[in-house]
């Protein structure tokens, strides 16, 4: 924060009361800190308190674990007051060391390319700006959903506010280790459970491309929740077919499943932003396996999760 060159620019820390030392460090250190009154612990209440308490008609939030580039601010204001934006974010890039943070690194750049064409975006947690009388005239961040950013996305579109990605990225400590990225997909997904149930009786008032958006988006999550099952027929008829049982329809599967391997595969790397160190071919083609085996297992934790323990947020193990 000290590195982001913006003049006059005030920086405000929120950290939960039980964080004493590190928000300690960040005092000594010159920053304001403020303390949530401890519930809900949601990143949401944590954001409207600090809008509360800043005093800037550009709001910039960042999360904990990432690092902007020195000049991002001065680009994202820049697109705000010239190109007519009205909120922007930067673009994520996370660790590359291991295959679980490359295929989360594209996750996230597939998400930054798809959001921008998008009608009901969603701006990015890692860091973004926004008007302050936007934030105002939408009612801040809403604390009933685990994916605020998300959720303020409907919000915005439903608004008609324009969003936009810079040219500038957003360096996050991608999360090590099987458990961590696990648990970070399943809070995704059971916010956008969240998310499907809380405005699926406002889409009358959306418009015929912002509805299919939303249900493609959100109430698709449903249609996830049979994948293991598709999966299994599939590799059941593919077995089928090398034993030699000869049925026309024993193809449909495996022709649907491959041609969602290539379209997997043509998207990411077309829709990748930037060329990212560490990110090969091979991992692109890996990708498609990765969301086949990850992803039914993270929507059906989600659900779960969802009915169970709904605004249960798992602290990232660093």
């Amino acid at each position: 924060m000290k590195g982001l060159r913006y003049p006059n620019k005030e920086i405000l820390f929120i950290f939960e009361p039980e964080e004493r030392d590190e928000a300690k460090i960040v005092r000594e250190a010159g920053f304001k800190v403020i303390f949530t009154d401890g519930e809900p612990r949601l990143k949401a209440h944590a954001l409207n308190m600090g809008l509360a308490a800043s005093k800037g008609e550009i709001i910039a939030i960042y999360d904990v674990d990432t690092f902007p580039e020195p000049d991002q601010a001065m680009k994202a204001i820049r697109a705000i007051e010239e190109g007519g934006y009205d909120v922007v974010s930067g673009y994520p890039l996370s660790s590359t060391e291991t295959l679980l943070q490359r295929m989360r690194t594209i996750d996230l750049l597939d998400w930054c390319s798809s959001t921008t064409i998008r009608s009901l975006p969603a701006p990015s947690g890692y860091g973004s700006y926004f008007r302050r009388e936007v934030l105002e005239e939408i009612g801040g961040w809403d604390e009933d959903t685990v994916t605020e950013d998300a959720d303020l996305g409907i919000k915005l579109g439903l608004k008609n506010y324009k969003f936009g990605v810079i040219n500038s990225p957003v360096y996050g400590e991608s999360s090590g280790g099987f458990k961590n990225i696990l648990f970070q997909r399943v809070r995704w997904i059971k916010g956008s459970f969240q998310i499907g149930r809380k405005w699926k009786s406002k889409t009358k008032g959306m418009s015929y491309r912002k509805r299919i958006e939303f249900y493609s988006t959100y109430q698709g999550l449903y249609g996830s929740l049979f994948m293991p099952v598709q999966l299994l027929v599939t590799l059941y008829c593919i077995y089928l077919l090398v034993i030699g049982v000869r049925s026309f329809y024993l193809w449909i599967l495996p022709l649907s499943l491959l041609f969602d391997y290539v379209t997997t595969v043509l998207i990411t790397t077309r829709r990748q932003l930037v060329k990212i160190d560490g990110l090969s071919l091979r991992d692109h083609l890996f990708y498609p396996i990765y969301k086949w085996l990850f992803y039914p297992l993270a929507v059906w934790m989600g659900f779960i999760q969802w009915k169970r323990r709904p605004m249960y947020w798992y602290r990232t193990r660093r």
